[in-house]
């Protein structure tokens, strides 16, 4: 009989240890992937690199931002579900690594740094407590 409970139990832990997963980990992004021409277009928060934890952490979609730049130099900033903010602006190009963007979610304009800017991915680098963090977005329509 002991042997039987013993099985059950270890069955019952691996169906429990096998179901869990983090949270946007095969989750189905809301958007459709794309390429985008330079800066202009949307831009889905995917990831983030933190220099003291080393690592690429996915974003959770209820706490992740979409960025979107026009072509005239407008900016826009927005969360989803519980991080629900909005920011309005305009940005300017002002080097190959770099955007300057005035948003109203700030008292002053900011430079943004960029790290990798390809049709697919966005990457910007901010500074942290502990170094560098950098934060890696995908095109989206």
């Amino acid at each position: 009989m002991k042997i039987y409970l013993f099985l059950l139990s270890s069955f019952l832990l691996f169906i429990a240890l096998s179901s869990c997963k983090k949270e946007m980990q095969g989750e189905v992004l809301p958007y459709t992937l794309t390429e985008n021409n330079g800066i202009v277009g949307k831009w889905l928060c995917t990831e983030s690199f933190d220099t003291y934890d080393r690592y690429w952490q996915e974003a959770n979609l209820k706490y992740t931002t979409q960025l979107e730049f026009s072509k005239n130099g407008e900016y826009l900033e927005k969360g989803f579900q519980d991080n629900m903010i909005y920011c309005e602006g305009e940005y300017e190009v002002t080097d190959i690594d770099s955007v300057w963007i005035n948003s109203s979610c700030y008292t002053s304009g900011y430079k943004q740094a960029i790290d990798e800017l390809t049709p697919t991915t966005l990457i910007t680098v901010q500074g942290g407590i502990h170094g560098p963090v950098y934060i890696k977005y995908k095109a989206i329509k």
